[in-house]
């Protein structure tokens, strides 16, 4: 095997890790837009404005979707 075609398969393999990559982060994009609601940490009351009403107070975390695998999981 020459060094061209070493180079060349290393080119291929990062490539394809690339494309994979950019294919993940865009499926997990969707995910988070589908679910823009937030999560107070405080008291847990759940809604779309960046402060907590309940609390009055700058509490607002974006929820953590669970992943399909996760769920299956727990409940099996």
């Amino acid at each position: 095997m020459s060094i061209l075609q070493a180079f060349e398969r290393l080119l291929n393999k990062q490539r394809e890790e690339d494309e994979q990559r950019a294919e993940r982060q865009d499926r997990e994009g969707q995910d988070e837009d589908e679910t823009a609601k937030l999560t107070c940490r405080a008291c847990g009351y759940s809604g779309e404005e960046p402060y907590c009403p309940q609390c009055l107070s700058d509490t607002m975390r974006p929820q953590r979707k669970r992943r399909a695998k996760k769920a299956e999981r727990s409940s099996g």
